[in-house]
């Protein structure tokens, strides 16, 4: 209601009062009439001779709206069911994805994009230079001719794929304890520690998918966090085709290697989504804590929601988006970005561990959604820990939600 509206109801108030007087309405609904029409008046004299107070109403006015806006569409993962209580292993509920709110506070999280100078402790600063030149070492693929083995946990093999450079890490055949002891903190029972053999190695991506790798096979940018995304204003002024990709689902992953192993032309070679064993064991990559590093995160060593730290009571960083890549340091086998930034999407259809060891393991032959890993940037720290399994349907899509490619012998 405008202010020509308000003073409207002044003149027509003024009318009641006469008409009162007059006898032409009775004197109760005058009153009542003018009582009203009273409480709009000093309303009308605040909006037309304070301005003020005018900014003010529209500022509360715009920001119920923008908050009832929020509440009718679904944002990053937080739509959906939270995890149960991570103080006590439980059974995890069957649930699509946990809450990232839902973990070491039961306080509502800030919905600033940056914390508390009073309240967060200084994060350690990135190493913005711990990722190599992305150009360095690139062979075209189809020119590649060197043997699949890796001689090495870490060797680094460099492909060129449409103007863009693919940087992979082998993986050889090893075994490795899968899921997390029952001592680790804030775990969650799906996360049964069994023995896993790998028979053969394996190439896989040192960072996520980048916006430049997806827009140079698929023509296009689906990231929110691009220049033409709908969170563009966090990255504004940045240059995103080092970004993750995301808002990229399981089915959108498939189509996009399908494309890449076409132009590829990787003679007994292509391009897949790590199994889930895979993928664990490249984050581990010999290491037997709950990150690489260690036992405690909070935004300082991944990018994460570091106001929830998990094996710490320090608050830490949270960026409210997607970073460049390589931002943090590399694991001992040269990998970027497995705890954090975003979730990455794997072959596996979702279901309980077996308990015994298992041999080059595959996941279920039929499910009802498909493995993340890895946490993300609007994710609490525990999410981000090397055993946390995370599951969704096949035509979900997030912000928070990537990949990375593995490089396997074709069967």
């Amino acid at each position: 209601m405008g202010r020509r509206a308000y003073l409207l109801i002044f003149f027509l108030a003024f009318v009641l009062a006469f008409l009162v007087r007059k006898g032409v309405l009775p004197s109760f609904v005058g009153i009542a009439l003018i009582f009203f029409g009273s409480c709009l008046i000093l309303a009308a004299l605040a909006a037309a001779f304070h301005p003020p107070l005018w900014d003010l109403y529209l500022k509360l006015r715009a920001r119920i709206t923008t908050v009832i806006s929020a509440e009718e569409r679904p944002s990053s993962f937080s739509d959906l069911p939270d995890p149960e209580s991570a103080a006590t292993p439980a059974k995890r509920q069957e649930s699509s994805f946990p809450n990232p709110e839902s973990a070491t506070t039961p306080a509502k999280r800030q919905e600033s994009s940056f914390p508390n100078p009073e309240s967060a402790a200084t994060p350690a600063k990135r190493q913005e230079s711990s990722f190599p030149n992305p150009e360095s070492a690139a062979i075209p693929a189809k020119r590649q001719e060197s043997s699949f083995v890796g001689e090495k946990a870490g060797d680094l093999r460099a492909l060129e794929i449409n103007g863009v450079s693919y940087r992979f890490r082998w993986c050889p055949a090893g075994s490795f304890m899968m899921g997390s002891p029952k001592e680790e903190d804030n775990r969650f029972d799906d996360e049964v520690q069994h023995e896993v053999v790998l028979t053969r190695g394996f190439w896989m991506l040192e960072t996520q998918v980048t916006q430049a790798m997806w827009r140079s096979v698929m023509g296009y940018n689906p990231s929110d966090f691009s220049n033409t995304g709908g969170g563009k204003s966090k990255v504004s002024g940045l240059n995103t085709d080092n970004f993750p990709v995301e808002n990229v689902s399981w089915d959108d992953c498939q189509e996009f290697i399908n494309k890449l192993n076409a132009i590829a032309e990787l003679k007994g070679l292509e391009f897949r989504l790590p199994t889930e064993a895979q993928w664990e064991y490249a984050c581990r990559a010999g290491t037997t804590t709950p990150f690489f590093w260690g036992s405690s995160l909070n935004g300082d060593k991944a990018n994460c929601f570091g106001y929830f730290p998990y094996g710490t009571d320090v608050k830490g960083e949270y960026l409210g988006r997607t970073s460049p890549v390589g931002s943090y340091s590399a694991n001992p086998w040269g990998f970027f970005d497995m705890h954090g930034n975003v979730y990455e999407w794997c072959a596996d259809w979702y279901d309980d561990y077996p308990t015994g060891t298992v041999t080059d393991p595959l996941g279920p032959a039929v499910g009802s959604s498909r493995v993340l890993r890895g946490g993300g940037w609007d994710f609490v720290a525990q999410h981000c820990r090397s055993a946390f399994r995370g599951h969704n349907d096949v035509d979900y899509l997030s912000n928070g939600l990537g990949f990375r490619l593995s490089l396997v012998p074709n069967k």
